[in-house]
């Protein structure tokens, strides 16, 4: 399964240290009492840290396949994960924003927010257009 791999390492004193793996992911560290407490907190770090990134524009790393004795892959909110996808979408068509937006009829504002994880919510009508917009399918699959 692709997601962001993090390793669970059992400390000492009983609890869970969490680190993410892969290139660009080195910042992402948590902890927790216990395992569902780290995978709580690897959660939250995860949709954390890609916000960072993100907001820092830097780049989002990419989700792998990692396999191995205490490693979980975890995904972020789907909302953070629509924003990543449509940015790299965007970027792979060799479009700018302002290119989506003109595309799609909206304000380039307005197709702004739809690639900031922290803002966006788009409809299904808007899935559907960003699809027609890139002429591909990247999120309705059935």
């Amino acid at each position: 399964m692709k997601g962001y791999p993090a390793r669970f390492e059992r400390e000492q004193d009983g609890r869970y240290s969490v680190y993410f793996l892969g290139e660009g992911m080195d910042g992402c560290i948590t902890y927790g009492n216990d395992v569902e407490d780290a995978r709580r907190n690897a959660r939250e770090a995860l949709n954390a840290y890609i916000g960072y990134l993100y907001s820092a524009k830097k780049t989002i790393p990419d989700p792998s396949d990692y396999e191995g004795n205490d490693i979980e892959c975890f995904s972020p909110d789907c909302k953070i994960e629509f924003a990543i996808i449509l940015r790299k979408e965007r970027e792979k068509a060799h479009l700018t924003q302002n290119d989506m937006a003109k595309r799609l009829g909206i304000l380039n504002s307005q197709y702004q927010r739809l690639e900031n994880p922290y803002k966006t919510n788009p409809t299904l009508e808007t899935m559907h257009r960003i699809e027609s917009a890139l002429d591909k399918s990247i999120f309705l699959r059935f």
